[in-house]
């Protein structure tokens, strides 16, 4: 396969955002340095005309190599995988994996466990929705998009706010996190030997759910195992560059 020549990298993220982390730690690995663009989802810079000019659905991350636009975390890792540098991209067995982690429904788990300490999120979310419906008449010609938001985030809050559609969330988050469990108790990557993207993926996931207080309860039996392999990978220097040396975290 052909290796992609870096020219000009741009790179549109939120440090803290579960997505942004699983690319920037592909970025890591690869040892790439792209021209950073901090989106602060927090006041809903992703919501900006400019950004949904670049990144039509209005997420975090965005690629943009050489004039190229990238959307989509699983698609910018498999294109961040023909840099020249550490092979990231790892066999059939990553892919699946990949995959799997990705679907993890985490801005559900994050939301409804932000919502139930206290914190402003769901305001934060209702904010989202009129803000929608007001850059829709704003900006027309951006009107689809803008519509598409606006109806994501009204069927989030509906999701996140119905008791059986979270208890089927969680279930999904605990059966997964048995599985891998079995998978990284007797090897140090889930490709075996090699870190892959599908440790970028699964990085995220558990100091997320570790962070919310929430892997030891979801892991039960499967905590010691993946308690373990966290720990391996907050060993690696990709780790350190994402998590805590990011030059945006403390903006």
């Amino acid at each position: 396969m052909e290796r992609l020549r870096l020219v000009k990298l741009s790179y549109y993220y939120f440090p803290t955002s579960h997505w942004s982390r699983m690319v920037s730690l592909c970025i890591a690995e690869k040892g790439l340095s792209p021209e950073r663009h901090f989106v602060d989802i927090t006041t809903n810079a992703n919501f900006a005309a400019e950004y949904l000019r670049i990144n039509p659905r209005g997420v975090v991350p965005t690629l943009v190599h050489n004039g190229e636009t990238i959307c989509g975390t699983e698609r910018i890792c498999r294109y961040l995988a023909n840099f020249d540098g550490p092979q990231i991209q790892g066999g059939d067995a990553a892919a699946g994996w990949a995959d799997r982690l990705s679907a993890v429904r985490m801005m559900h788990v994050s939301y409804r466990t932000w919502i139930d300490q206290g914190g402003h999120s769901g305001s934060r979310l209702a904010d989202k929705v009129s803000r929608a419906s007001q850059y829709a008449l704003d900006y027309p010609d951006l009107r689809d998009h803008y519509e598409r938001k606006r109806a994501f985030f009204e069927n989030f809050i509906a999701e996140i706010d119905d008791p059986i559609y979270m208890s089927g969330v969680y279930e999904a988050v605990r059966n997964l996190l048995a599985t891998l469990a079995e998978v990284v108790a007797d090897q140090p990557f889930i490709d075996g030997e090699s870190w892959s993207k599908a440790d970028a993926a699964a990085t995220p996931v558990l100091y997320r759910l570790r962070d919310l207080g929430l892997l030891d309860g979801l892991a039960g039996d499967a905590q010691p195992a993946l308690a373990s392999y966290l720990e391996r990978q907050m060993e690696r220097p990709s780790f350190a560059a994402v998590f805590v040396e990011d030059p945006f975290l403390n903006r």
